[in-house]
């Protein structure tokens, strides 16, 4: 079995930069889905699969009801997705039942 190294790297929503880009654990810009990346969510490590325009996806924040950023995006796993706010600097995390998401 092969060894996987992972670097483990606490993400804020200031690591988060317009356009799918965020501040990595060097402290360089790097691109989203340019490599593999997990996310833990409910205690499971969760490959990221996309990240799409959140203004395609989401109408406002759904905790403060902020305004959606030109830039911003919504990171998909497969099993939830993640709006980092730059309104009320939160993570927002979203379960994805089926069709459905759930916060």
């Amino acid at each position: 079995m092969d060894k996987v190294k992972y670097v483990e790297h606490t993400l804020t929503t200031k690591s988060f930069l317009p356009y799918g880009k965020f501040i990595n654990f060097m402290g360089e810009i790097s691109e989203l889905c340019e490599e593999v990346m997990y996310i833990n969510f409910n205690g499971k490590d969760r490959e990221v699969l996309m990240a799409l325009p959140a203004k395609g996806v989401l109408d406002c924040c759904p905790l403060c009801k902020g305004k959606i950023h030109d830039g911003s995006v919504v990171v998909i796993t497969d099993s939830h997705s993640l709006f980092p706010c730059w309104e009320c600097e939160q993570l927002v995390e979203q379960e994805t039942v089926g069709d459905e998401t759930h916060e």
